[in-house]
This record gives structure tokens, sequence and C-alpha cells, in this order.
């Protein structure tokens, strides 16, 4: 009986660490159409490389900076250095999400925003302090329709079916290497937190949905373009 109740009460609390899960990325997300709002109907970069930063005005439109490899990640001894994890709080969109002024890129600042954490991702996810990663394909020169992203970015009038292209996933925190995550490159069940073996995932459209496991394979194979090509 005392299993019983130790595993409901077990479910229980991951059904409420989903849902503080959605609620964190509808706001991030709803920076994003924000910012775009903003900034002539542009969506912020997704901030691809780790050593993209807003010292250098090309990428001031990156929605977060820093980054690390993935031999810090497995390395608990590494995440306590300055330059280990995010740094939501110099992204473009910090001001929308947070209401607090967008700060200098400082590689030592170690804030967490709990916004933009998962309540499942643990003490890895703490230190890596932004555990959600933007569409890859959000990038100039990424795939668009037949060609590739503009210079200046994606525009929000421009996105195709956007009920079905990604603006964020929930990706596990022993895979973020950087904020942005593109289909196929690290695309297997694991690469996400799954709250009862589903994974949330918010829309360029604005909404929210917990994916099941084989819809997320779909999804970095056979239906990229569905999903992350934001022209088709």
């Amino acid at each position: 009986m005392a299993s019983l109740l130790l595993s409901a009460l077990n479910q229980t609390k991951e059904q409420g660490r989903s849902v503080m899960c959605k609620s964190n990325m509808r706001q991030v997300g709803l920076g994003f159409i924000m910012y775009a709002d903003d900034n002539g109907d542009y969506l912020p970069w997704p901030g691809g490389d780790a050593d993209r930063a807003n010292t250098n005005a090309q990428y001031d439109a990156d929605w977060c900076f820093g980054g690390q490899p993935g031999s810090d990640l497995q390395d608990s001894s590494r995440w306590s250095d300055p330059e280990f994890g995010f740094h939501a709080q110099a992204g473009s969109i910090f001001t929308y999400v947070t209401s607090q002024p967008r700060l200098p890129y400082d590689n030592k600042y170690r804030q967490v925003w709990p916004v933009y954490r998962c309540p499942s991702s643990k003490s890895l996810g703490e230190a890596v302090r932004v555990n959600f990663s933007a569409n890859a394909w959000l990038d100039p020169g990424k795939p668009f329709g037949n060609g590739t992203v503009s210079d200046k970015g994606v525009m929000t009038s421009s996105v195709v079916d956007p009920v079905r292209k990604v603006m964020l996933m929930n990706e596990n925190p022993e895979k973020l290497v950087n904020c942005a995550f593109a289909p196929g490159s690290r695309g297997s069940d694991t690469s996400f937190i799954l709250h009862h073996g589903r994974a949330n995932i918010a829309f360029i459209d604005g909404h929210m949905e917990a994916v099941s496991e084989k819809t997320l394979q779909d999804m970095q194979g056979p239906l990229k373009d569905v999903y992350y090509n934001l022209g088709k």
C-alpha cells in the first residue's frame, strides 16, 4: 500500500512540474512573439553557437547567449565554472519575458531566472539556467522553404502553417550545448525532458502541446520540414 501511495504521489508531483514547465515555456514563447511585434515582424534568432555574445552587434537578435561542450555537461565539477551555462539576461527577449531591463553579456553572471527552466531538469538544469532550445532554423542561412532564411531572419507573417512550426523544445540539460535545436542533430527521445512520456513544445502561433515519443521521433526525421522548416 505504501509503495502504491508513493508512486501516486510521485506521479502527482511530476504532473505539477509538467504544468509549471508548460507555463514557463508559454511565457518565453510569448516573449518571442512580443519581440517580433516591436522589431518589424522579425522573430529572434536562436543563438546556435556557444561563443555568440551580444558584445558582437551582429548577434544582438539572439534570444540567449552562452553554452558549453557536451563533456562539461557530464562533469559536475565544471558546473560552477564562470563560463558554464546560458545567459538569458543578455538575450533579445529578456525584457519581454521578465519585465526587467536587458543586461550586457557577462560570463560570470550566475542568477537563475525560474521562467527559463523546467522544474524537472534537476541540478544540471539549474546550473545551465536555461532549459529550453529554440528552433535552430530561425537563424539566417538555415533552410526556409526551398531556399534559406534571409540575413534579417524570419518574419512571423512569412511562416507557413505556424500552428505546426516549432518555436521551443524542452531539451534534456544533458544535451544543452547551445540555445538552439536542429532536427536530427540530437534527435533521440533522450534528447528531451519527458513528463509521463510526453515532451512539452511551444509553437510559432503561441500554443503549447505535450507530444508523444513517437511524434518526437517523426519530428526529427521524416517530418522535419513540417515542424522545423518555417517556409514549408
